[in-house]
């Protein structure tokens, strides 16, 4: 790197305004420095890069909750929290924020704050990048001096929980919230659509049972809720009962689990689940936590795939002859297949008469000399089904 950045990093500064003034002279950059929590420390002078993010943050001293909200759901408070890389940001139009690239301040895996350079009137070199993870250490160094290194206050209920569910470790606040990580079990809930005024209901109900929902957010059109309870399955009957008859409303959870590590994966899990309810409507009306999509889950996987293909011949051979004869024998084994073979409910599921369902099951028979008794032979039959629906 040139000597003037090299003179910057041996420089001693008696305050955080001049080493984040000095800052944003050298790099011809608006640059702010931030603690922990996304308040204000230093900022530098505005220059041609300011706009309306950094004018807003630096009026109320804070960085605005809708940009930290949107900053963990693009992954970048989790990169930032998680290594001491730059990090660069793509422009938000919508949040009022030009390019950036941030850095985090931190002493080993403790964050005490963050730096944040405006790209909005020129672009970073690569060298310039790599050479903030230095910068950051010394504005560290500079904050022991200041004796502004005192550990982190609790962060707000929200962050906490993106904090969690991105895998960033929060055991100590979430300790401080009541929630006994050692012994309790965690079960993310999703609820979507005209949720706002119906959640808070829900929650009542459940605090008058004694259940929990000790952390949630408002995310757009959802709300993301984390229940806590020592018996899941009782929280999650009630949690039913309270939304039960709700049209408009929709719900999933990621399978119960014990121990903040594994609350990222229920998140996906849940994230996951909502998707397959909206496929999947009528097969998992009812349902709630992701084990109970059984094989739908794999399908779904398999269905990103575009190159899948159904691999049983039967499906061939018995459209071809629906086709000639005007028949409706493939439709017939479908629902054959999804009722998992019981008779009865697959006439039902028809509308036709039992001794016509076995006609055609026969003659289904001497088509594909299927062997529909085989569970393997009918999963396999089910699984391509639903792939090409």
């Amino acid at each position: 790197m040139a000597t003037k950045y090299s003179k910057f990093l041996h420089r001693s500064f008696v305050s955080l305004d001049e080493f984040v003034g000095e800052l944003g002279e050298l790099l011809a950059c608006p640059v702010t420095i931030e603690n922990a929590n996304h308040q204000l420390l230093a900022y530098s002078k505005h220059g041609a890069g300011t706009d309306e993010a950094r004018i807003s943050t630096i009026i109320g001293r804070r960085v605005p909750d809708p940009l930290i909200r949107r900053f963990w759901q693009e992954g970048v408070m989790p990169a930032l929290n998680q290594s001491d890389e730059p990090v660069a940001i793509g422009q938000m139009d919508d949040m009022g924020l030009g390019r950036r690239v941030a850095v985090s301040i931190r002493d080993g895996k403790t964050v005490f704050g963050y730096i944040w350079v405006s790209e909005v009137a020129r672009t970073l070199t690569y060298e310039e990048r790599q050479w903030l993870t230095s910068v950051a250490a010394k504005a560290m160094a500079l904050l022991r001096k200041l004796k502004h290194n005192q550990q982190p206050k609790l962060t707000s209920r929200e962050e906490l929980l993106w904090k969690l569910v991105t895998g960033v470790q929060a055991e100590r606040e979430l300790v401080a919230h009541e929630v006994d990580n050692e012994s309790t079990c965690f079960v993310f809930v999703l609820l979507i659509e005209e949720v706002e005024p119906v959640f808070g209901k829900i929650v009542d109900g459940l605090k008058q049972k004694g259940k929990r929902i000790p952390l949630y957010i408002h995310d757009d059109d959802r709300i993301i809720g984390l229940v806590v309870a020592n018996d899941w399955r009782e929280a999650m009957h009630e949690l039913r009962v309270l939304v039960s008859g709700r049209e408009n409303l929709q719900m999933a959870a990621g399978n119960p689990i014990y121990g903040v590590d594994q609350l990222p994966e229920s998140y996906q899990q849940a994230l996951e689940m909502l998707e397959l309810k909206r496929r999947y409507s009528s097969e998992l009306e009812g349902c709630l936590f992701y084990y109970e999509a059984g094989v739908l889950r794999h399908i779904h996987q398999l269905k990103l795939q575009e190159t899948t293909k159904p691999v049983h011949p039967a499906l061939a051979v018995l459209e071809q002859y629906d086709q000639a004869n005007q028949t409706s024998l493939l439709a017939t084994l479908r629902m054959y297949v999804e009722k998992d073979g019981n008779v009865r409910a697959t006439a039902k599921g028809l509308h036709v008469h039992t001794n016509t369902l076995q006609y055609r099951l026969k003659r289904i028979d001497e088509l594909t000399k299927l062997e529909l008794k085989r569970p393997l032979e009918r999963m396999g039959l089910y699984i391509d089904f639903k792939l090409h629906e």
